[in-house]
């Protein structure tokens, strides 16, 4: 059964990442685009941030823990991709900007498309990476259904209006189903020490990453130290999977999978406390 399930993951994985950028290409008005990303410093920190910092990072928790491959791969692919669809829902649930929210999710997803297949094999030490393939995929997987439903938005309002709840509630399950069955299918790596210790050490290092975005808004714990914070510990499962099925050790999707999974929820704690105006530990600011 665990060899069927493992079998399947691959199409199923294009499945959702296809569905996940659709759903969010509905959702973003080039109009809102345009009006927020006029604060161009603020975007340049946010890139500094989560392509020279985040990697950084978990560079220093797999040195100093002596994490291993294939461990340390989906470390360094969880560290590289930026610009997760959930960042919309992050930033509803932390009461801010929807605007502000895709924008942050636009230029960190097409900075991941141009930057992470050059800065990934640099990172993991491989010289004889094929570029091309994983660009491709995330153009063909990630840009062009997320552009086809912006076009959408922008040419039919009316009828977008009458999908986008569908489509995104399809999503949604489309994303949980996904989740469920890699934990299934992979049920027999549990008993992995080395895999669990590489999960919780990447997840420290992204609490570690939400607390340095908290500082690109220079805005007093306003929205963009939020958004800055959220997009910035909040990786892109959909370009991570992607990237993840480039490697044939199974280990390397696993050690991805699991820290995204697990990382999500409590970055969705953390986005409702921003929303109640709750103080974070160690921020002295009041959201």
């Amino acid at each position: 059964m665990f060899d069927f399930l493992q079998s399947i993951m691959s199409p199923a994985s294009v499945l959702f990442v296809v569905a996940m950028m659709f759903s969010t290409g509905l959702s973003l008005k080039v109009g809102d685009l345009k009006e927020t990303i006029s604060d161009w410093r603020y975007f340049a920190r946010l890139l500094i941030v989560n392509f020279l910092a985040v990697p950084g990072i978990m560079l220093v928790f797999i040195s100093l823990f002596n994490i291993e491959q294939p461990y340390s791969t989906g470390m360094l692919i969880h560290a590289c991709v930026a610009g997760a669809p959930l960042i919309m829902a992050l930033t509803q649930l932390s009461k801010n900007s929807i605007a502000l929210g895709a924008t942050v999710q636009m230029v960190l997803m097409v900075a991941t498309v141009i930057i992470m297949p050059l800065l990934l094999p640099a990172l993991i030490g491989i010289n004889d990476f094929s570029v091309w393939p994983l660009i491709r995929s995330l153009l063909l997987q990630m840009v062009l259904p997320m552009v086809i439903g912006m076009v959408l938005l922008y040419f039919s309002p009316d009828m977008t209006a009458k999908i986008r709840p569908v489509v995104s509630k399809t999503a949604n399950i489309i994303m949980l189903i996904f989740l469920v069955l890699s934990v299934i299918a992979f049920a027999p790596y549990f008993t992995d020490g080395h895999l669990w210790k590489a999960v919780l050490l990447g997840m420290l290092a992204l609490t570690v990453a939400f607390y340095v975005g908290f500082g690109t808004g220079l805005d007093g714990g306003g929205p963009k130290s939020q958004l800055g914070a959220l997009g910035s510990a909040q990786r892109n499962t959909a370009a991570g999977v992607i990237t993840a099925f480039a490697f044939d050790d199974a280990l390397v999707f696993i050690t991805f999978v699991f820290i995204n999974s697990f990382m999500m929820f409590v970055l969705m704690g953390f986005a409702k406390r921003f929303g109640a105006g709750k103080e974070m530990p160690l921020l002295t600011s009041r959201s």
